[in-house]
């Protein structure tokens, strides 16, 4: 009884000291390494080196970046945690079991540590854990089935490491969960297409700033079938097979910017039916064509951020097929002009146009429906502010404004005034309008004084030409010639059979020849002529007129409207 009394007398007098020296640590984590409010938790840059454990139990968030925690043990005194973040601190190890009892936690945040391998127990238990990031370590080595535990993960960041290749069996355990694979910044020198096949919901996948100089045929084929974002910016790419894209038909998104291609893969686009969003600045293209993206119908958002240093142009015809363009990014320092014969006119729900970057000094007026647009960007542009350039003002005034931004560089006037702060008056097409008026009235007063020059010239000359003595002669010599005739249409003989001669003795014929009259002006090469020849003819056209009659003959009649009858020898 008395033993019983000393041990009850011990554990009395020893509770209080004991709950006397916790409380203190407890309250001094709170109070001076650490922010606490209600179940959230936060110890950055306090220089900790190991995990607090006198902190609530039921806490479910808990941020500790900044620190020097150099490994990661005895989680179980949370088992309601939800989201750890340890970012940025000197982690190389994860000891067995640390996460035995995680079976709440969903984000884990290892990014910017030194973990150089991952092993299959570092996870054991995270049986819900849906983010795991582990960015920036110096991971090298992942053993297989290192994620198998994890069997809800669905983001998966793995990049800014030294991985040169990944196991077959990598990702084996979260290829039915996983949706989000981030590989970029590693050292991989092509898709891991036998690692990647057979995922079932993946949607991401990322494989940026790798060493991949090729997307060969087939290289996506199988990896999933709603794979929608793919990321192979930076990789020194410069060759995409004509079947490179086979088997991501679901593909809305592709970054193909920060690479080496001379021109669009075409040909490869064919099996992007779907794609909504293209990358593709910082390349080596030298243009835009019409038949670039010509199987892109789905297109609504281009993005060209960077291009050729020597020379880039947008040719007549560009985005002919992507009439579905909402946005349209060029940035591009090489690009100096835009010719009137480009036209964006034809994209009718295009909503954003920017040229941000670019070395433009105007924009032609009839290069896109501008009063459509709710967006136009013309910064970092040397902008001529004259006339050409005056609809920019208009924009900004009609009644549903578009929102339109640059800088003016010339003239000297309106160097570095804003846009929106440019009046119409500023732009000077008053004073050109004004000029060209001026001059067009010139214009027309010049050619009516001139027209009138000639007509009095005209006038004059006809009156002079009038009144010469070689014209009197003419007229008079006009009036004694005989006019001329030339036979009757009705003739229906050869004229080569017919001549045309003088009946000498004119008292005996019974008056049943008449004179014909103008022979005596005949040419003299015409008196003796060949009576076999076709001179008669000549002759009669051009000096005979020929007296009709019909002789007497007594031929019958049998037309009232006889046919003329020339008086000749046959």
């Amino acid at each position: 009884m008395f033993l019983a009394f000393i041990l009850l007398s011990s554990l009395v007098t020893s509770s209080p000291s004991t709950i006397s020296t916790l409380e203190p640590l407890s309250r001094s984590s709170c109070d001076t390494l650490c922010h606490c409010q209600d179940d959230i938790v936060t110890c950055p840059d306090n220089d900790l080196d190991n995990i607090p454990h006198d902190l609530n139990p039921f806490i479910t968030k808990l941020e500790l970046t900044g620190n020097s925690i150099k490994y990661i043990s005895n989680m179980q005194f949370y088992p309601s945690l939800e989201d750890l973040d340890l970012s940025w601190n000197q982690i190389n190890q994860i000891k067995s079991d640390s996460f035995s009892e995680s079976t709440e936690l969903a984000v884990l945040n290892l990014n910017h540590n030194k973990m150089g391998k991952i092993f299959r127990e570092n996870f054991d238990g995270l049986l819900n854990l849906g983010t795991l990031l582990i960015s920036d370590n110096e991971l090298d080595t992942i053993n297989s089935d290192a994620f198998s535990s994890c069997q809800n993960l669905q983001t998966l960041d793995l990049s800014g490491n030294k991985l040169h290749s990944l196991g077959s069996n990598t990702f084996r355990g979260i290829k039915s969960s996983l949706r989000e694979l981030n590989l970029a910044r590693n050292l991989l020198g092509s898709i891991p297409k036998r690692q990647l096949l057979n995922f079932e919901h993946l949607t991401i996948l990322d494989l940026s700033e790798n060493q991949i100089k090729f997307v060969k045929n087939g290289d996506l084929e199988g990896i999933s079938p709603g794979l929608m974002e793919l990321r192979l910016s930076g990789c020194g790419l410069y060759s995409v097979g004509d079947s490179g894209f086979y088997g991501a038909a679901s593909l809305k998104t592709l970054d193909l910017s920060n690479n080496g291609l001379s021109e669009a893969p075409n040909t490869a686009f064919k099996y992007l039916p779907l794609l909504e969003t293209l990358l593709i600045g910082r390349n080596s293209l030298r243009s835009i064509r019409r038949s670039d993206f010509m199987f892109l119908g789905k297109l609504k958002h281009f993005n060209l951020d960077g291009c050729s240093e020597n020379s880039f142009s947008l040719e007549p015809g560009a985005f002919d097929h992507n009439t579905n363009l909402e946005s349209i990014s060029i940035r591009c320092p090489s690009l100096e002009y835009i010719s009137d014969e480009v036209s964006l006119r034809h994209l009718p729900v295009l909503r954003n146009l920017s040229f941000h970057g670019s070395s433009l000094a105007t924009l032609p007026r009839s290069l896109a429906n501008f009063e459509d647009l709710q967006f136009l960007d013309l910064g970092s542009n040397p902008l001529l502010c004259d006339c050409s350039l005056e609809f920019l003002y208009k924009l900004l005034t009609q009644p549903s404004a578009v929102e339109v931004r640059g800088y003016c560089q010339q003239p000297d006037e309106l160097r570095d005034r804003q846009l929106i702060k440019v009046h119409d008056s500023d732009y000077g097409c008053d004073t050109i309008k004004s000029e060209g008026d001026g001059n067009l009235g010139l214009i027309v007063a010049g050619v009516l004084g001139v027209v009138i020059l000639l007509a009095v010239i005209t006038v004059c000359i006809f009156r002079c030409w009038s009144k010469k003595p070689w014209n009197l002669s003419i007229h008079l010599h006009n009036k004694r010639d005989p006019p001329k005739k030339r036979l009757s249409r009705t003739f229906s003989g050869d004229k080569r059979d017919i001549r045309v001669i003088q009946q000498k003795d004119l008292a005996g014929d019974d008056n049943r020849f008449l004179p014909l009259r103008g022979l005596e002006c005949a040419d003299p090469e015409y008196v003796n002529f060949d009576h076999n020849s076709n001179a008669s003819e000549h002759l009669y056209v051009e000096v005979a007129e020929v007296t009709e009659t019909v002789p007497k003959y007594n031929i019958p009649l049998t037309n009232v409207n006889c046919p003329d009858v020339k008086v000749s020898v046959i």
